[in-house]
Formats: C-alpha cells, sequence, structure tokens
C-alpha cells in the first residue's frame, strides 16, 4: 500500500509538472523556416512589365481597395480613450498584414475602422484644425501616447520607432509600438499620432497579440533568398530591363490558418537607355 501512494504522489507531481510546463515560456513555440513557398501579395505596378498575379485572396488588391460590402452593419458604436463615437458606414477594405477586412465609418469630426468579423476597433482618425504652434516636446507626447498604449499592449513587451511630420502648422510624432521576436520586427503592432499640443491624431492597431506564443524562429537566410530570387525571376522572365533588387522590409507575419510567415518588400530596379525606375512587390514566404 506504502508503494502504491508513493506511486499515486508521483503520479500526481508529474501530471503539475507537467500543467506548469505549459504556461509562460515553456509553452511557447520555436519555428524552424528551412524550405519555402513563394507568394506575390498585394497591388503591383503593371508598368514594369511583369507577370503579376496576387497569390493569397485576403491581400488581394480587390480586397485592399476600398469597396461597398453589403454585409456592414449601416451604423457602429467604438470606445476609445475614455469617450464614445458614433458613425455611419462608408467603405470596406483589408489592410497588410491584418488577416481581416475593416469597415470604414463617418462621424462628427471622425472616422473609425472596425473588425469586420470581431466589430472591435482597429484604427479611428479625428478630423479638426491643430494650433499653429507647438507647446510640447517628443518626451511629453510619447508619454501621452505610452498612457494609451498600455491599455492594449503591455509596453515592455515592445519596441518603439518615432517619426516627425507636420499637420498643418504643427509638430505631429508618430509611435510605432511593434513586438520583436528572435530580432525580428513582427505584424503586433499600434500606431498612435500625437501633435504638439498633446491631441491625439489618430490610433491603429495591427494584429495585437498575435505573437503570444511564439518564443522564436529560427530562419534560413539562404534559402529565403534562393526562394525570392526564383519568384522574382519567375515574375520578370520576359523583361530584360531588370538591373537587380534589393529587399527593403522584412515582416514576421501571422497568418489566417495561424501559421507564420515572413513578408518581404522588395524593390526591383530597372534601366533601359538612360532611363532608371523602381517599382515594389511583396513576396510572401511561408
Amino acid at each position: 500500500m506504502k508503494n502504491l501512494r508513493l506511486i499515486s504522489c508521483l503520479l500526481v507531481a508529474w501530471i503539475l509538472i507537467a500543467m506548469l510546463s505549459g504556461c509562460g515560456s515553456a509553452g511557447k513555440q520555436t519555428i524552424q523556416f528551412d524550405h519555402f513557398t513563394a507568394l506575390q501579395v498585394g497591388s503591383f505596378d503593371t508598368i514594369d512589365g511583369g507577370t503579376h498575379i496576387s497569390e493569397y485572396p485576403i491581400w488581394s488588391p480587390e480586397k485592399l481597395n476600398y469597396h461597398q460590402d453589403s454585409s456592414a452593419a449601416q451604423s457602429a458604436t467604438v470606445t476609445f480613450n475614455g469617450s464614445t463615437y458614433s458613425g455611419t458606414y462608408r467603405k470596406t477594405a483589408a489592410h497588410i498584414p491584418n488577416t481581416y477586412v475593416s469597415h470604414q465609418y463617418k462621424g462628427d469630426g471622425i472616422y473609425f475602422e472596425i473588425n469586420a468579423t470581431t466589430g472591435e476597433l482597429s484604427s479611428i482618425s479625428f478630423i479638426y484644425e491643430p494650433a499653429a504652434k507647438a507647446t510640447l516636446d517628443k518626451a511629453a507626447c510619447k508619454k501621452i501616447a505610452d498612457n494609451i498604449a498600455d491599455d492594449y499592449i503591455v509596453l515592455s513587451d515592445y519596441t518603439v520607432d518615432t517619426s516627425t511630420g507636420q499637420i498643418s502648422n504643427n509638430t505631429l510624432y508618430t509611435f510605432t509600438y511593434y513586438r520583436e521576436v528572435a530580432g525580428y520586427k513582427t505584424s503586433d503592432s499600434l500606431t498612435i499620432s500625437v501633435d504638439g499640443n498633446g491631441n491625439v491624431s489618430s490610433f491603429g492597431v495591427r494584429m495585437l497579440n498575435a505573437f503570444d506564443n511564439v518564443k522564436k524562429v529560427v530562419l534560413n537566410e539562404d534559402n529565403a533568398k534562393a526562394a525570392i530570387e526564383t519568384k522574382l525571376n519567375a515574375i520578370y522572365q520576359n523583361v530584360q530591363t531588370r538591373k537587380g533588387y534589393d529587399v527593403k522590409d522584412v515582416t514576421l507575419v501571422k497568418l489566417a490558418d495561424g501559421s507564420c510567415a515572413f513578408l518581404y518588400t522588395v524593390n526591383n530596379q530597372f534601366e533601359s537607355g538612360d532611363v532608371q525606375h523602381s517599382t515594389q512587390v511583396r513576396l510572401l514566404l511561408k
């Protein structure tokens, strides 16, 4: 009987250890990328002579361009930063890297979009005339953005990029918070723009929390480069003026089926006599 009780206790302990090991970082995935299928996605410039076709339906030009959707509710209400806003339906579109379409609505001094599947706020923009002179510096505006972002993300889990622009005669600071996995930027991001007087100009989210269960990715860069070049050679097989390409951006994305992939933005260079130009394509490596 003592042996049976000992075995029972050990079994219980093992079960508890197994349960605990599935939580936290121990439950996250390490994903190995060795072999790739390269798909062209998004819109493209047909003047470059390439044979273009969008191969991932949710990111087709038809979905990315605004259009009418008869299934959209004709009015919607959202809450942002403690205030409630209502609007009437205008149009619908998908936005890379989201794997859902968004319905756009117009209200009093605002435009906002909602996830067509969940109804959650995906972006909001405010229409107003800013003050002629900024009174706050970047640090003060970032504090305002951080207080809003903190309602959606754990700030310490995200990297922040800042860009500075103009809105009328005022300064506009745009803060982009994005999650990194193994040094790769991901599609899990949030963007907030604040003017130089502390007014929020716009807010948007992209695939928030999509990488909570991904600990690490390992990319075979040689095979990825080979897949990119094979795909580009197929697209431009009949174009003699193409001289080369460079990779502008690489983003780790989560697809609709839950799998991960890499989204490459590639610039192609062309030269015909003294005329030089470039076009851009997006390739999904999965």
